[in-house]
């Protein structure tokens, strides 16, 4: 992810700690994924595109499943 993300990520979460004491815990991906953006595997995938290699596969199938009904 980008530090654009983690700057919002981190507004939420003293949002959250001030509203809730909830604290957050953040689990960086490896950097393998770090591109790999939700909006764009779907939009890969709306217009037939392989996103295999970028999502698990129980993601991959209910993302097929969404996208076919949407149509």
């Amino acid at each position: 992810r980008t530090s654009g993300d983690f700057e919002v990520e981190q507004q939420m979460a003293q949002t959250n700690f001030a509203v809730s004491g909830v604290r957050t815990v953040y689990v960086p991906c490896t950097p393998a994924y770090s591109f790999v953006s939700s909006r764009f595997i779907r939009d890969i995938a709306a217009h037939g595109g392989d996103v295999s290699s970028m999502v698990h596969p129980s993601i991959l199938a209910g993302l097929v499943s969404a996208l076919t009904r949407s149509k």
